[in-house]
């Protein structure tokens, strides 16, 4: 959900990111701000952050996988200023995974 990143952000958080974590999610990737859909942008960005996020969370390495995922869009605003690169879409993700010991 758009702004659900900013939960913690409070002393008491009751948003979608901590609903998410208490009820056992182990990999949670929420937005900082509302985020533009693709009627916004060209190049249908938003559909791409998804896709990333997606393929990010079926990952080994969700954190790294999407940190990847943000750089090369990165590259990409600085190199051409493409707004289908914007940091208004990858810039606004924040992923938490839990710390799950394995049962021996």
């Amino acid at each position: 959900g758009c702004a659900s990143g900013s939960d913690f952000r409070h002393s008491e958080p009751l948003g979608w990111a901590l609903a998410s974590v208490l009820a056992g999610a182990q990999i949670v990737t929420a937005a900082l701000w509302t985020l533009p859909t693709d009627a916004a942008l060209p190049g249908q960005p938003f559909r791409r952050l998804v896709l990333a996020v997606d393929e990010a969370h079926r990952s080994d390495d969700p954190v790294a996988t999407l940190g990847e995922w943000q750089a090369e869009q990165a590259h990409a605003w600085r190199e051409t200023g493409d707004a289908a690169h914007s940091p208004l879409l990858w810039a606004s993700l924040m992923t938490w995974t839990a710390n799950v010991e394995e049962a021996s």
